[in-house]
């Protein structure tokens, strides 16, 4: 058998086609557009923590209305409770914000908080408030309230929820 040779063109020399180094060097380039274009999309999107190119006192405003605030409503409210054989209800109570405002507000109404957390408490039926429902429910209740007294004494509800952090029916 004999061999059969051929030659092939592989574009070098003057036949008008792209050399592969030309080739390379366009593809390569259209890579590097197409990702700076996504990084640049993603960049104004918001992805890396930035504000859309807003401004730098933008920024700062916006995490801080980011930030949790926990605030305690000291000491935990002891209530006597109808219902069942219970005769008193404790309840640690703290509230979230994301107002850094809010826990001066809190300080500065603390008594008609308070004053209205005790009534609330106070006219629970302890075998109610003994389900998971129930302790929704009031928590609800202790929301809402919360909420509607800031709104009128400080300008804002402030307030976004409200946590027990002891609850103790006896």
């Amino acid at each position: 058998m004999a061999k059969k040779e051929v030659d092939v063109d592989v574009g070098k020399g003057g036949g008008g086609g792209l050399s592969t180094g030309k080739l390379v060097t366009i593809l390569v380039a259209a890579q590097i557009l197409l990702i700076g274009g996504l990084v640049a999309a993603l960049w104004f999107a918001g992805v890396f923590g930035n504000d859309g190119g807003n401004g730098g006192g933008e920024t700062e405003k916006k995490a801080e209305e980011r930030e949790t605030h926990y605030i305690e409503l000291g000491d935990p409210f002891t209530v006597n409770v109808s219902g069942g054989n219970a005769q008193f209800m404790q309840v640690g109570v703290q509230v979230m914000s994301r107002d850094s405002k809010a826990e001066g507000a809190v300080e500065e109404h603390m008594p008609v908080i308070r004053d209205r957390i005790n009534t609330i408490l106070g006219a629970q039926n302890a075998e109610e408030v003994r389900s998971t429902e129930g302790k929704q429910a009031l928590r609800k209740a202790i929301l809402e309230d919360m909420r509607k007294v800031l709104e009128e004494r400080y300008g804002e509800p402030a307030i976004e929820e409200v946590y027990f952090t002891k609850f103790v029916i006896q």
